[in-house]
């Protein structure tokens, strides 16, 4: 993580230089863990599709704060992937659901972890729950057409559970998840790719750690 100063070019205003550059904190695991540098990798690739370019020619820029959550989930993911990494009790697959999470709450997609998002009904007295993308939120399986339930992951429960315990909780206060597979976060990944109007092919480091 770097704090750079900058400045006008001598030969012209529209390039800047890096007048001073000052380090604030730089990862020491992640680039001895291949999953770990994979993972960052697709980090910055989904931040770099939602994140808005930056006008230097902008005076009052400063000021735009329209970024600021992205950078936060980036910044707070990086650093407790890293301290992960020297406790040894690093998961892929918990650090990416958990990214994606916060990700999605501060992207405003977040969905209703309570209620089935067709009936209305409390998700806790529904037994088989999905995702619904289409609908933007969980819903009971029964509520969708026969010939389309097999289409559905029916683990919904779970990520609705998981996604409500880390919305409430500081990142640096998540305690190990347990996610099982690689179906639950591929779940929630096309859930946001839908949101966002992305595809999963759109991420060249996707197919490395999943």
């Amino acid at each position: 993580m770097l704090q750079i100063e900058l400045g006008h070019s001598r030969s012209t205003e529209h390039m800047y230089r890096a007048k001073e550059t000052i380090l604030l904190w730089a990862h020491e695991k992640i680039r001895l863990n291949h999953k770990a540098f994979y993972l960052t990798c697709f980090y910055l690739e989904m931040l770099s599709k939602l994140a808005l370019e930056d006008d230097l020619h902008d005076e009052h820029g400063e000021f735009d704060q329209s970024s600021a959550g992205h950078f936060r989930v980036l910044s707070n993911a990086l650093f407790y992937l890293d301290q992960q990494l020297k406790k040894s009790s690093f998961s892929e697959l918990d650090q990416v659901f958990i990214f994606l999470t916060k990700l999605s709450i501060e992207t405003g997609v977040f969905p209703d972890v309570k209620h089935c998002a067709l009936s209305g009904e409390e998700l806790s007295k529904i037994e088989d729950v999905i995702l619904l993308s289409e609908q933007g939120g969980f819903a009971d399986l029964t509520c969708i057409n026969l010939e389309d339930q097999q289409h559905y992951f029916l683990q919904g429960k779970d990520l609705s559970k998981w996604m409500r315990y880390i919305s409430t909780t500081k990142y640096g206060e998540i305690e190990e998840l347990g996610i099982p597979s690689t179906s639950h976060v591929r779940a929630l990944l096309s859930f946001l790719c839908f949101q966002y109007q992305f595809q999963e092919s759109d991420f060249k480091s996707l197919t490395l750690f999943l």
